[in-house]
C-alpha cells in the first residue's frame, strides 16, 4: 500500500474507526514507512493538544444583542420594503392619473413628476456607485461573508 493510499487511514486507525483488516495493513505499511509514522505521530499530538479544548459558551448578553441585531434588521429591512412598495403604488397610480387626468391641478402633477424623477435618479446613483465599486472592489469576490 502506497503512503498516498495510506494517509485517509491514518486518522482513522488513530481513532478506532477502521477494521482489523485495515487495521494489520496499517501497522504493516506504518512498520517500513517513516514518514507515515511522523504523521502517525504529528496527528496524535493534534489530538492530544486538542482533546483539552472547549468551545466557550457566549454569555447572554451577547446572546441578547444578536438578538436584538437580527430583529432590529428584519423590521427595518421590512419597513422600507413596504415603504418602498407603498411609494411606488402611489407613483404609478399618479402616473396613470397624470396621464389620463388632464384636469389634474399643476402642483399633484409637479408633485408626481418630482417623486418620479426622484426615484429614477436614486436608483441610477445606487447602480452606479454598485458597479463602480464592484470593478474595483477585489474582496467582494474573492472573500465569502
Amino acid at each position: 500500500m502506497t503512503c498516498e493510499e495510506m494517509k485517509p487511514l491514518l486518522m482513522a486507525y488513530l481513532d478506532g474507526e477502521i477494521d482489523t483488516g485495515d487495521i494489520e495493513r496499517v501497522r504493516q505499511h506504518l512498520a517500513g514507512c517513516a514518514a507515515c509514522r511522523a504523521e502517525l505521530d504529528a496527528f496524535r499530538s493534534l489530538v492530544r493538544e486538542t482533546q483539552g479544548m472547549r468551545i466557550r459558551e457566549p454569555g447572554d448578553e451577547v446572546i441578547a444583542a444578536f438578538w436584538r441585531s437580527l430583529y432590529s434588521r428584519i423590521e427595518r429591512g421590512t419597513g422600507w420594503v413596504l415603504v418602498i412598495a407603498g411609494a411606488l403604488l402611489v407613483l404609478a397610480y399618479g402616473g396613470y392619473e397624470f396621464v389620463r387626468n388632464p384636469g389634474m391641478s399643476v402642483i399633484l402633477k409637479v408633485g408626481i413628476a418630482s417623486a418620479a424623477v426622484g426615484f429614477v435618479v436614486l436608483f441610477v446613483s445606487v447602480l452606479r456607485e454598485r458597479l463602480k465599486v464592484a470593478r474595483v472592489d477585489r474582496y467582494s469576490k474573492e472573500i465569502e461573508r
